[in-house]
């Protein structure tokens, strides 16, 4: 025994040890890589002429057919790590080929003006490169345990991190990029580990990014990334409380303003999918053409807006720090042509056409992350506000006892710019952690409280309005995420979710062999070991929980009790406590009460090394919980069949017989369990037979059926089927 757990203690170092390096590597690889990915992107940018028009829909094509090669590039990373560490396993995005896939159609992307931020893809990028560094160390840890020690929750945390620096890097805030990724993250359950690896990660990313930066621009100092010539004591005013319920109202209008952004971005975006998606049944040419139709389009009205209003054509960073310029008084210069002669209908036009134009270039399948264009949205959104006050207004909070000059009046517009910037990012990300970045490189000491007091206002406004961008981008497939996150729905008993055991799917503690073969063929993982109160599983006894066995050590105990159908104790100590290798049944199952609310219920399955947790009511069983169930039924509404004319459901056209459709790619990343479905005929309702029959014969799914195990390493190209094999 002693030395059993200095082996476990020597495997725990090493993994720890292990953690650090990969840790810091992974910072320092990631940072390195968006540094490079910003300085390509401004050699290309650099490149713009009169051709500027052709080069940027090139640039945009190209980068959608980077991306296409590679489904799991599309999209931001915040809402797959999301995913992973609420406990899906999707390792087939983190290849090597996802991160090469990613970062160039980044580049090109961001290169072609489009209005996409790199703080999600940076964050896939970071942890793309801890995998591509050491793919057993994934691989081989149990997964799902965030607030484990050791080598439990090592890979976790390890995401964690890479969510840190990879917002981190991207703004030089290492404090904000902690910050954003533990309360991104919630409801979770950290240690001192994670908590220091993500600051250690953070702060190496930030500083590495910020350095490069300073020797590439040959300068003694480090630079920050966004910036402001607002000085301390500039556009603060006389009266805080009062300036403080004007930033309040401001935080406002910024959630439901944030709220209405998400509602509009998730409806353009479902419209974008199912505009490509109806036109997969015809030819591959066609579906192609549709997809870079879209980008085309969006691509061309975006540098259109660039050239009626030279402002927004700016790069994301230097716009940002426009927006907070003093000198812009009376707005952004714009083109003769364009009717906009007053400051407030500069500005307005600047926002109506930033917003349409961002909504449409996030829902378009790019590497896109949605920080720093909020941040300008949300900054424009600011100027507005600021411009409409009334200048008596303006006047009596500036008042010091002299006139008020142009730059304090300029200085005051700009900081409910930064305000705004940070309320509305905040309420569009649910993170509090974007206004302490903006706070961070800008660093006006008396702007902390203005930031804070408005994005708390602002997030929470948004939530009675939209869920956030990166839950409503989980949203249906992954809904019960956010309804752990953001709902009522986490506060429900236990008792309503968990599931009822059948009585075949429990072991009596006195069990015969043909009772553990019943139990197996359930196709159960788990099985609660119980004693019944008279004696023998009946209506009439009550089964008190006593233990609990697994799959994998139930066929053991097979193995061992290969004699005659007799009753065997399943709490002896053979089985509970043997004497060579570990226990078959555990003696002490994880148990909550039924009153425990599903948050609860959450955390615990992530703290504990179980596959399930039972409810039960002073010993007596209840029902369970795994994690698959909460995943999935936290937001399903349970109804009778009887109240529906038909319960045989069918998904979308687009989505039927998909592998005999031109062009479909096996890219599906399930672990199949290999169970043939049941021939058509025998479950399939006569009227919709003949409509929803089989195109594919059973010789093709002989040859390309499932396989054990994950297929993501399966070839993604489409599957070619010659007309005589079918």
């Amino acid at each position: 025994m002693a030395a059993s757990c200095e082996d476990l203690e020597r495997e725990n170092q090493s993994v720890l040890f292990h953690f650090w390096v990969l840790l810091l590597s992974t910072a320092l690889i990631a940072s390195s890589l968006s540094f490079f990915i910003d300085g390509f992107t401004f050699f290309l940018r650099r490149l713009h002429l009169s051709w500027a028009l052709p080069l940027d829909v090139a640039l945009a094509l190209a980068a959608r057919l980077v991306a296409k090669t590679c489904v799991e590039a599309e999209g931001s990373g915040y809402p797959e790590m999301k995913a992973m560490l609420f406990g899906k396993v999707l390792f087939n995005y983190l290849s090597l080929r996802v991160l090469l896939c990613k970062a160039v159609a980044l580049t090109l992307g961001v290169a072609s003006g489009l209005p996409l931020g790199k703080d999600g893809p940076n964050v896939h990028i970071a942890a793309c490169i801890a995998h591509a560094l050491s793919p057993g160390y994934f691989h081989h840890l149990p997964q799902g345990h965030c607030g484990g020690s050791g080598a439990r929750g090592a890979v976790p945390k390890l995401l964690l991190a890479a969510c840190s620096v990879g917002l981190g890097a991207t703004f030089s805030a290492p404090i904000g990029g902690v910050i954003f990724a533990l309360e991104l993250m919630l409801p979770q359950s950290y240690d001192a580990l994670a908590y220091w690896g993500c600051f250690t990660a953070s702060v190496v990313g930030a500083i590495t990014y910020s350095a490069e930066l300073t020797i590439s621009a040959n300068s003694c100092e480090l630079l920050p990334l966004i910036s402001s010539n607002v000085l301390p004591h500039e556009g603060a005013g006389e009266y805080p409380i009062l300036r403080l319920l004007l930033d309040v109202v401001l935080g406002a209008l910024c959630g439901l303003a944030a709220g209405a952004w998400v509602s509009c971005h998730s409806y353009v975006s479902g419209c974008f999918k199912r505009w490509r998606s109806t036109r997969r049944g015809t030819q591959q040419s066609v579906a192609r053409f549709c997809d870079l139709f879209l980008v085309a389009a969006v691509t061309v009205m975006n540098n259109r807006m660039g050239y009626w209003l030279p402002l927004l054509a700016e790069p994301q960073p230097v716009l940002i720090s426009t927006i907070f310029d003093k000198t812009l008084l009376d707005g952004p210069v714009l083109p003769e042509a364009v009717p906009a002669a007053t400051a407030s209908g500069k500005w307005a036009l600047c926002l109506t056409f930033k917003w349409f134009t961002t909504v449409a270039a996030l829902s378009l399948a790019l590497p896109a992350g949605v920080v720093a264009p909020s941040l300008v949205i949300g900054g424009l959104l600011g100027r507005l506000f600021a411009q409409l006050l009334p200048d008596s207004l303006v006047e009596f909070l500036l008042y010091t006892g002299t006139p008020v000059t142009d730059l304090q009046r300029g200085a005051f517009l700009a900081r409910l710019a930064m305000v705004g910037a940070g309320a509305f990012s905040a309420a569009v990300c649910r993170a509090l952690a974007l206004a302490v970045v903006v706070f961070e490189t800008l660093a006006l000491p008396n702007s902390v409280l203005p930031l804070i007091c408005s994005a708390l206002t602002a997030i929470f406004v948004a939530n009675r309005v939209a869920l956030s961008f990166f839950d409503a981008s989980l949203w249906p497939s992954l809904s019960s995420i956010p309804a752990i996150t953001y709902s009522y729905k986490s506060l429900v008993p236990a008792v309503k979710v968990m599931r009822v055991l059948r009585p075949i799917e429990c072991l009596p503690q006195m069990a015969t062999r043909s009772k553990l073969l019943q139990a197996l063929a359930t196709g159960r993982r788990y099985f609660p070991v119980l004693r019944y109160s008279n004696g023998a599983a009946s209506s009439a006894s009550v089964g008190f929980l006593r233990g609990t066995v697994s799959r994998e050590n139930l066929l053991r105990v097979l193995e061992l009790e290969d004699g005659p159908d007799s009753e065997w104790d399943l709490l002896a100590s053979r089985f509970v406590a043997p004497e060579n290798g570990e226990p078959l049944v555990e003696t002490c199952p994880t148990c909550v009460t039924p009153c425990s609310t599903v948050k609860d219920v959450f955390l615990l399955l992530k703290l504990v090394d179980s596959d399930v947790i039972y409810v039960a009511d002073r010993g007596q069983l209840l029902g369970a919980i795994t994690l698959e169930t909460i995943l999935s039924e936290i937001s399903t509404e349970i109804r009778a069949a009887a109240d529906f004319p038909e319960v045989f459901y069918y998904a979308e056209d687009y989505h039927q017989q998909y592998l005999a459709k031109p062009g479909a790619r096996p890219y599906c990343s399930a672990q199949p369990l290999q169970i043939p479905l049941p021939p058509f005929r025998q479950w399939a309702p006569a009227a919709l037979r003949e409509k929803f029959r089989p195109r594919l014969p059973e010789s093709f799914w002989r040859r390309h059926g499932p396989k054990p195990h994950s297929v993501v390493r399966a070839p993604h190209a489409p599957i070619e089927w010659l007309r005589e094999e079918l």
